[in-house]
């Protein structure tokens, strides 16, 4: 016994999977029905011929290769049966066509079974018994490509429509759809290959293969949805196609050649010879087949699969972040590298307000909003779906579902959409963590034109709900981190309250610089802080509470310092700093500002002597809010300075003992308000 049988049987079998599949995969529907009819008249034709050359009887072979060809007649009219329902042009008149072109099929039936008009007995063919063709079988022919035909047509014309955007306006999605199912359909046709041996010509039918090709693409179709990575699976189709072919028949040829050098060993035996064959191809297949695949993945695909490898590492980093910045910092980097999105921002959860904040937007169209209400639609649609939302579906759907019926949910969906294009939104990814929305990710358009596949939807998917389990460990720990800055900053209050000429210091230092940050925050040398507003915040509460170890003999006095009591203040900020790093995972950037708000740009401040540029951030923020607040302050050795008299000592010292673009941002505000008050 040959091996010949095997590719129908793998063909069936795997129709037999891809069906199953589908079934308990898809919700049903006309177009998942009409797609399993396809499986069921491929898999009985492909079935039937395992049998034909598999026996060695001619009335069993000759009986089986025609249930073959009455099975694979029915391909014509279960493809048109598909295009009709893909492309949702179910009218009378081709619902009318579909029912005409299976009762055509039905009455060619007993005509293919019981007279030679069709069919006229069977070939014997070196790899099993085969069909052969009667007189009229050429007309049948005729009415089977005209119904396939016509399938093709219909996919074509609506694909011209669409280019010329009569129809279909505005929805990419369904043009990339059409134009994938019309491909699949051309390379099914080439199948039809199989009926030339039919006619006397022989050669191994290997058609089949043409369908198994339509059939990934179209279950791609139906069970993706989106068919957004058609490409890469169109491509995957063939290379693994070809190297699996390749595969096979080495395989099959060392298998053949032992056969025959093994065959008068086994002369009286030749089921025990095969069944060893059988073992050994069962048994190398798998393993071959994954290897080759692999090979493929990394050396012919290489950037689909470095970039699936990305994301997955990534989510294993994120678990190491310590503070909300990098984390946030890392995801959008990450996702920018892999995916290039024209921009890229994520939202989180605010768990004392019903709203999310908009923590970070990078990319070419950055988001101006801040938040997104709690309300908010896409808020209550991803509450609602908790899956992704993407934005070329929801035109798609609006374009093409009836909403007789369901009016508010068509009102939700273009609310949805309006707010989608407010963000810039190609895709939204929720985050969720125990069924609780706690933020997502918003994706704009991927620079190479390409749309987002199902893969990296999951992925994405994936990633944002292990960010959500990071971000809320790391807002647990913040919480506790507030509870101590807030701990601190009760201490540093009750040490300013002994002071009369220094109570209310530190709020009003934290005020003063807030007020700085809401002028520089989007300026190009200050925008790149991360949550600077927050830090600034921390820094200012706290700058002082080294001042705790200092004597009131010290603090309190009157006159003029000795040289060692400055050189005792001094140590102010060291101690502070040295105090504030105690606090597990405190910002080091809030840390530093603190350490060097006593910095001056010219260099000549303490504890480090920096100068310009070399100051941090925060610190130069600190600076003049500090400042501003010791001038406008009475003090024991001297009264406060009215506000205009302050602000003249700023502008002076400003490129000296302050960065001028920080003196200049707090008088711009501050000389607004006092105008405003005036008023």
């Amino acid at each position: 016994m040959k091996l010949y049988f095997l590719p129908p049987l793998v063909g069936a079998i795997f129709f037999i999977f891809i069906c199953l599949f589908v079934f308990l995969k898809c919700r049903r529907s006309p177009l998942v029905f009409s797609f399993e009819l396809c499986c069921v008249s491929v898999i009985l034709w492909l079935g039937s011929y395992t049998v034909a050359y598999i026996v060695n009887n001619s009335t069993i072979g000759t009986i089986f290769s025609h249930i073959a060809c009455i099975s694979a007649m029915f391909t014509a009219p279960t493809f048109y049966h598909f295009a009709v329902n893909f492309l949702k042009v179910n009218t009378p008149k081709e619902r009318a066509l579909i029912k005409l072109f299976y009762l055509i099929m039905f009455l060619f039936m007993p005509f293919f079974l019981f007279t030679d008009l069709f069919l006229n007995g069977s070939y014997k063919y070196f790899f099993g018994y085969y069909s052969k063709a009667a007189v009229l079988h050429p007309f049948y022919l005729l009415i089977f490509f005209a119904i396939y035909l016509r399938g093709v047509w219909l996919l074509g014309y609506n694909f011209y429509l669409y280019n010329k955007k009569k129809v279909y306006e505005g929805n990419p999605l369904e043009g990339i759809r059409m134009k994938y199912v019309l491909i699949a359909y051309f390379v099914a046709l080439i199948g039809a290959i199989d009926y030339i041996p039919k006619y006397g010509i022989e050669f191994y039918p290997f058609g089949f293969s043409f369908e198994i090709c339509f059939v990934l693409i179209i279950t791609y179709a139906i069970v993706r949805y989106r068919l957004m990575d058609i490409y890469i699976l169109l491509r995957k189709t063939v290379v693994y196609g070809i190297l699996t072919g390749f595969m096979v028949g080495v395989v099959a040829l060392i298998t053949f050649c032992g056969q025959q050098y093994f065959e008068k060993l086994f002369a009286t035996r030749q089921w025990l010879l095969s069944l060893v064959s059988v073992l050994l191809i069962t048994a190398i297949f798998r393993p071959l087949q994954i290897s080759l695949q692999r090979f493929a993945d990394r050396h012919i695909f290489h950037q689909h699969y470095e970039y699936r490898e990305v994301l997955k590492e990534a989510s294993k980093d994120l678990s190491r972040v310590k503070n909300l910045r990098s984390l946030l910092v890392m995801a959008t980097k990450v996702i920018s590298d892999t995916l290039i999105p024209d921009h890229i921002a994520i939202f989180i959860k605010n768990k004392k307000k019903n709203y999310f904040d908009i923590k970070i937007s990078r990319g070419k169209r950055k988001i101006t909003t801040k938040r997104i209400g709690g309300n908010n639609c896409l808020i209550q649609w991803l509450l609602r779906e908790g899956k992704p939302v993407v934005y070329e579906e929801l035109k798609y759907r609006l374009q093409t579902e009836n909403f007789a019926y369901r009016r508010e949910e068509q009102r939700r969906m273009e609310e949805l959409v309006d707010e989608m294009e407010k963000l810039n939104a190609n895709v939204c990814i929720p985050a969720f963590l125990k069924k609780e929305l706690q933020g997502g990710l918003i994706l704009g358009a991927r620079a190479s034109g390409d749309m987002y596949t199902q893969e990296d939807l999951d992925l994405l998917q994936s990633l944002a709900n292990h960010t959500a389990t990071v971000i809320n460990n790391l807002q647990i720990q913040q919480e506790k981190d507030e509870l101590t800055v807030d701990a601190i900053a009760a201490l540093v209050k009750a040490t300013e309250a002994k002071d009369p000429y220094t109570s209310g210091h530190s709020e009003r230092v934290t005020k003063y610089a807030e007020e700085i940050v809401e002028k520089l925050k989007d300026t190009p040398s200050f925008r790149n802080v991360f949550e600077l507003q927050e830090k600034v915040h921390y820094a200012g509460l706290m700058h002082d509470v080294g001042k705790v170890g200092i004597p009131d003999s010290i603090l309190h006095k009157p006159g003029k310092l000795t040289e060692e009591e400055f050189r005792i203040i001094k140590e102010h900020p060291v101690k502070s700093a040295e105090i504030i790093s105690q606090i597990r995972d405190m910002d080091r950037e809030v840390i530093k500002g603190i350490l060097h708000h006593h910095e001056r740009w010219d260099g000549r401040g303490y504890p480090s002597g920096l100068a310009g540029q070399e100051i941090p951030k925060i610190a130069r923020i600190l600076a003049v809010a500090d400042a501003y607040d010791a001038m406008t302050t009475d003090r024991a050795y001297r009264p406060a300075f009215p506000p205009e008299q302050a602000y003249k000592e700023l502008r002076k010292e400003s490129g000296r003992q302050f960065d001028p673009q920080v003196v200049e941002a707090f008088l711009k505000g501050r000389e607004k308000q006092d105008k405003r008050n005036k008023d």
